[in-house]
């Protein structure tokens, strides 16, 4: 072991990663750019997503451009997140010492944000329209619409309204 060693992810969790992402068919190098101890593994940030090792040694892996909020709690030890398909459901879990980790997760989430838009979906309705890219890479913009709690996007008067919304978006930023 070198001397700036001391922070490198431990090999065995390295390879159980880099197994996990080649099987989610991701082609880039392993570059671990900062982890922090969890109470069942790690939680692993990398350029394109972040990466966490829970019970029994599975992992979840989340592109960042996937991410629709991520916020860690006073004490810098609690990392929570929503995502853009489950934008209402909170997800967290607790690292011993973030380090570098926060200030990583805040500037990939940040990047890879493109546009970001309140506009009225249909009469009293207001929406959030977003357009994340990923964080590596020059990848197609994904868009997503960020409705208010309780109002369901799937229902018919609801639609039509949020098909047409994309469309315009998509062929604006086009």
């Amino acid at each position: 072991m070198s001397l700036f060693d001391r922070h490198r992810l431990p090999d065995d969790v390295r390879a159980s990663l880099r197994e996990h992402l080649a099987a989610e068919g991701v082609r880039t190098p392993l570059r671990v750019l900062a982890w922090a101890k969890t109470a069942d593994g790690v939680l692993v940030g990398l350029p394109d997503r972040f990466a966490l090792l829970g019970p029994g040694g599975v992992w979840l892996s989340l592109p960042w451009h996937h991410v629709l909020s991520a916020t860690w709690d006073d004490a810098g030890t609690l990392f929570a997140w929503r995502t853009v398909a489950r934008p209402h459901a909170l997800e967290s879990v607790q690292v011993s010492t973030p380090g570098p980790l926060a200030g990583l997760v805040r500037e990939r989430v940040e990047q890879t944000l493109v546009a970001r838009h309140s506009v009225e979906l249909v009469p009293g309705v207001q929406v959030t329209v977003s357009g994340r890219r990923p964080a590596e890479g020059d990848g197609p913009i994904e868009w997503s619409v960020l409705a208010p709690r309780g109002t369901d996007l799937r229902k018919p008067e609801y639609a039509d309204a949020v098909a047409a919304l994309l469309a315009r978006v998509k062929r604006d930023w086009d």
